[in-house]
C-alpha cells in the first residue's frame, strides 16, 4: 500500500508556517489587539465539541469513500484500511492534496489509473453535491429577507447551483463530443465521475454514499458552529450553512497540504461576508482551523504509520 510522498514532518511543518501565515495576514487586517482579547475568552467545552465533531467527520467520510472506490467494478478496500487511507489523505502533509493521494492509493489495489482518477473526481465531486443544493436552499429562503448576509453571496448560490447542475447534465448529454470518444483523458475522467455521481443516485448505494458525506458536512458544520460559540458566537443555520459553504469554495481534501493558510483566510473572508464582524471572524477560524488542521493531521501520521505497516510485510 503506497503512503503520501514526502517526508511528513517538515511537510507538516511547512503546513503550521502556512497556517500561521494566513492567521499573522487575517489578524493583521482585523485588529491584532481586539484578535487577541476575543481569544482570550475562549470557552474550552465549546473547543473540545469543536475537536471532536473532526474526529466524527473523518469517520462520516470513510462509507462514501468505499462507495465510489467500488463504482464501476473497482476493488473497494476494507472498512479498516479505508478509514486509514481517509485519514491519511486529511493530513496537513500531503503534497498535492488527499485526492491525488486517494488516486494513488486506489490505483495500487485496483491498477486502473484511469478509471481510478474518474471514480475519486467523482468523490470530489459527491462533497459538493451534498452540500451546494442546502446551500441554494439557504439562499433562496434568505433572499427575500433583510439579514446582513452579502447580497453577492445570496445571488451566487441561488443562481449558480441550478445553473451548475443544467451545465453539468448537459456535458454528460454530449460526452463522446466533448471527450473526443475518450481521447481527451482528463476530460473524460470527469465526466465519468459524474456518471458515477448521478448513477449512484439512482441505486441502492444512495445511502451510504450520501448519507456518509452528508455526515461528514454536518460535523464539519458543528466544528465551525462550536468554534463560533467558544467565542461567545452564536450563527444562525442560514450563516452557519452558507459561511461553511463558501469558504470551502476548494475542500480541505481538493487542496495542497489540505488548504494550509488558504482556509484561513477563504473562511474567514466567508463568514465575514455572512455577517459576522471580521475580528469575530478571524477568531472562528483560528480556533476552527486549528482543529481542523492539528488533529487530522496527527491522525494522518498515525494512518500513514499502519499503511506502512501494511506494507513492509509484503516487501
Amino acid at each position: 500500500m503506497p503512503t503520501t510522498r514526502g517526508r511528513p514532518i517538515p511537510l507538516f511543518a511547512l503546513a503550521l508556517v502556512l497556517a500561521a501565515s494566513g492567521i499573522i495576514g487575517m489578524a493583521y487586517a482585523a485588529g491584532w489587539h481586539s484578535v487577541l482579547r476575543a481569544l482570550g475568552r475562549v470557552s474550552v467545552g465549546w473547543v473540545l465539541i469543536a475537536l471532536a465533531a473532526q474526529v466524527i467527520a473523518l469517520l462520516a467520510y470513510v462509507p462514501s469513500y468505499r462507495t465510489f472506490a467500488g463504482v464501476d467494478g473497482g476493488r473497494a478496500p476494507g472498512w479498516r484500511t479505508s478509514l486509514q487511507l481517509v485519514v491519511a489523505g486529511f493530513g496537513a502533509f500531503v503534497p498535492a492534496g488527499g485526492l491525488a493521494h486517494d488516486k494513488r492509493a486506489l490505483t495500487h489495489i485496483d491498477g486502473d489509473a484511469h478509471a481510478t482518477a474518474a471514480r475519486i473526481l467523482g468523490l470530489g465531486a459527491l462533497e459538493y453535491a451534498v452540500l451546494a443544493p442546502v446551500a441554494w436552499l439557504a439562499a433562496v429562503i434568505l433572499l427575500p429577507e433583510h439579514t446582513g448576509i452579502q447580497g453577492a453571496i445570496l445571488w451566487s448560490w441561488a443562481i449558480c447551483v441550478p445553473l451548475g447542475t443544467a451545465l453539468a447534465l448537459l456535458a454528460l448529454r454530449h460526452k463522446d463530443r466533448l471527450t473526443r470518444h475518450g481521447r481527451r483523458r482528463r476530460t473524460d475522467q470527469a465526466l465519468c465521475g459524474l456518471r458515477h455521481l448521478f448513477d449512484l443516485i439512482r441505486c441502492h448505494h444512495a445511502a451510504p454514499s450520501f448519507g456518509g458525506m452528508l455526515g461528514y458536512w454536518l460535523a464539519e458544520g458543528l466544528s465551525l458552529y462550536a468554534a463560533g460559540r467558544s467565542l461567545g458566537v452564536s450563527l444562525g443555520l442560514g450563516q452557519l450553512i452558507l459561511g461553511l459553504a463558501t469558504g470551502y469554495a476548494l475542500t480541505r481534501r481538493s487542496m495542497p497540504l489540505a488548504g494550509a493558510g488558504a482556509m484561513m483566510v477563504l473562511m474567514s473572508l466567508a463568514l465575514h461576508w455572512v455577517g459576522v464582524s471580521l475580528v469575530a471572524a478571524v477568531a472562528m477560524v483560528i480556533v476552527y482551523h486549528l482543529a481542523g488542521l492539528i488533529l487530522p493531521s496527527l491522525a494522518a501520521l498515525w494512518a500513514r504509520h499502519a499503511l506502512e505497516a501494511q506494507t513492509r510485510p509484503a516487501a
